[in-house]
């Protein structure tokens, strides 16, 4: 048993005035004269033992009398309820999940109509003393301050039942934040969800001001089968020239999938169909080659067919189709190697400037930038530079110094010497393993020619550099290696362009490494983006922008795919370790709101207490029998 108002139970010392009172007698002795023995004959003697017992018995019923009206106003309450109960002071959150797993049918209705049914109930048992808050992952505000009963089972009507994945540390810390908002001191977070594994995936800031009644409304779709991402071999389109899109297929039901069908449309037309094996519990990738003839963004969705989740079968993807990839070259006066043969091709549209004049609104439009020239790159330049890899584009630099080129250097996270090798040392590896290398070398001879270094700088890359070596020196040090920088990638060369430097311009590696650095990073639009909060919709949206026509394709987050659910013994664990005021987990609203309902026990101790007052007054009252009906005495 436990108390809302423990300190009342120091007045319990107050059982000692009945004891003290029956210990010492404060009756004054009253001297009775008579003549002789004989009016003693006419008295009833009580018995001593009688009269103990009637006394001892008087003691007990004010001694209960008192510790039964001081538990009373303890008011007490039993193991199963509240350690805190919930007082009209308090503030009342109710969060429904109303995430995509949530939208799921579980027997006759949806798990978000099932949770909306059991937010109604707890609201109605709670009465009509208390303000609520109504909390779901769509954050709308006009639910998120304090309301009565009535506007509170109104906003609950009026919910959205679809919204975008959420986590049980985000709702602690809104409600923390309404609550400061406006001034509660305390409050109590009833939580309506499946509890899916990543709901409780992340710590949790404990706040011992915040009680949490979990509410477990179960799921019976524990499997799935869905599209987790899709990726392009080349990020640059280029009309007329094939491609490839990667779907990956997860399969998270209790079967093994075999000729799995997944189909691709491009701009609503059937482009592909090609079937995939996926094991049970595993994932599998799946090309899917396509050509695109026209320029401009083109809508591709990959769809497969699963029942009875279906908000992840659909991958919405958009690609931005050229018909050349734009290349400018960066040289200076004092040297560096003309590019032009490298990209003659009709493929790639090529322009050569000075360094003096290359800034951020010149080179902004093109795929892939070289920096040629053999003279140190400006502060303002690397910024430019930096800025263009970030919206995506490649940038190519060779040779570059820590004291001239710090910028990209410390953006890549790699160092290099200053000092210069002038040991003339070939390539030695090649490093078909990485993606960048995918379809441009299948098999290099045991005879081949590899390229010569005569002058070089010595780059390492540091533990927390993202950078992968592609070319690697006989030395064992990296002659050329990538780096991804935000949206684009940089590549960085240890050895400058002049034919004094090596002759990798003259070898047979020279034009597929440079052909697929353009085809590799590039401008190209980002494919898909993950919904938030703002975007309910998965699909295709059309956005203007700077006076240009926008698509972009927007698909559900797939953390909710995974239809993994927590135990009760699970959710119990995770507020334990994470030092949350829990209670049990309960399966309606009405279990879940008694244990925040204030306890009626104290009515039951005013009772007794009343009982043991009549009580000691009646034996109080009932006369002894010394003082019953007296005969009177006898006259001879």
């Amino acid at each position: 048993m436990s108390f809302l108002h423990p300190e009342i139970l120091y007045f319990l010392f107050a059982l000692m005035i009945p004891v003290i009172i029956h210990l010492v007698s404060f009756r004054r002795r009253r001297t009775v004269y008579f003549s002789n023995n004989a009016l003693l004959k006419e008295v009833y003697k009580e018995k001593a033992r009688v009269k103990r017992l009637r006394e001892l018995i008087i003691l007990i019923l004010r001694m209960c009398f008192i510790a039964a009206l001081v538990l009373a106003f303890a008011r007490p309450r039993l193991k199963n309820d509240s350690d805190k109960a919930i007082s009209s002071s308090d503030l009342v959150a109710v969060y429904v999940d109303n995430s995509m797993s949530m939208g799921q049918e579980n027997v006759t209705t949806r798990l978000v109509d099932a949770a909306r049914a059991q937010a109604a109930g707890i609201v109605a048992e709670m009465g009509r003393t208390h303000r609520f808050v109504l909390l779901t992952n769509s954050r709308e505000v006009e639910n998120e301050h304090p309301m009565s009963c009535d506007e509170m089972l109104l906003r609950l009507d009026a919910m959205k039942c679809e919204g975008p994945s959420g986590t049980f540390a985000e709702v602690m810390e809104n409600l923390g934040v309404i609550k400061e908002r406006n001034g509660f001191e305390s409050a109590v977070l009833f939580v309506i969800s499946d509890f899916q594994k990543n709901f409780l995936a992340s710590d949790v800031k404990s706040d011992s001001t915040i009680s949490v009644v979990p509410l477990y409304v179960a799921s019976n779709t524990p499997e799935n089968v869905f599209i987790d991402t899709v990726f392009l071999a080349s990020p640059l389109v280029i009309s007329g020239h094939a491609n490839e899109l990667t779907v990956e297929v997860v399969n998270a039901a209790a079967r093994d999938l075999t000729a799995f069908p997944v189909e691709m449309y491009i701009d609503g037309e059937e482009a592909a169909l090609v079937n995939v094996d996926v094991a049970r519990g595993g994932k599998s990738k799946v090309v899917v080659p396509f050509v695109i003839n026209e320029e401009g963004r083109h809508e591709i969705t990959v769809s497969i067919h699963d029942e009875p989740v279906t908000f992840d079968d659909n991958y919405y993807a958009v690609v931005n189709v050229r018909d050349k990839v734009r290349v400018v070259e960066i040289g200076s006066d004092d040297g560096g190697h003309d590019l032009r043969d490298v990209f003659g091709d009709e493929l790639f549209d090529f322009v050569s400037i000075n360094m003096r004049k290359a800034d951020y609104h010149f080179i902004k439009d093109f795929d892939l930038a070289v920096v040629s020239g053999a003279s140190p790159i400006s502060v303002s330049l690397q910024n430019d530079l930096m800025d263009f890899v970030s919206d995506g584009g490649t940038l190519a630099v060779n040779a570059p110094s820590v004291s001239d080129e710090k910028i990209i250097i410390d953006n890549l996270k790699i160092n290099v010497s200053d000092a210069t090798y002038n040991d003339t040392v070939r390539l030695s590896d090649v490093f078909r393993s990485n993606i960048f290398f995918k379809d441009v070398i299948i098999d290099i001879p045991s005879n081949v020619d590899f390229p010569q270094v005569y002058r070089h700088r010595a780059m390492t890359l540091r533990e927390s550099s993202r950078a992968n070596v592609l070319l690697m020196l006989q030395n064992g040090r990296p002659w050329l290696v990538s780096a991804p920088y935000n949206n684009g990638n940089v590549f960085v060369f240890a050895s400058s362009f002049e034919a004094e430097s090596t002759d990798f311009f003259d070898n047979a590696l020279c034009v597929p490494v440079f052909v697929r650095m353009a085809a590799f990073g590039g401008k190209g639009t980002q494919l898909a983006q993950t919904i938030g909060r703002d975007e309910a919709v998965a699909g295709f949206a059309t956005s203007v922008g700077d006076g240009d026509t926008l698509l972009t394709a927007w698909n559900d987050s797939r953390v909710e795919s995974d239809m993994t659910f927590l135990s009760d013994a699970d959710i119990q664990d995770f507020m334990k370790c994470n030092g949350i005021v829990s209670q049990s987990v309960v399966r309606d609203a009405s279990s879940a709101a008694a244990m925040h309902r204030e306890s009626t026990l104290w009515k039951l101790f005013a009772l007794l207490a009343a009982v043991f007052f009549v009580a000691e007054t009646i034996f109080i009252l009932i006369p002894t029998s010394a003082s019953r009906s007296q005969k009177p005495y006898p006259r001879r």
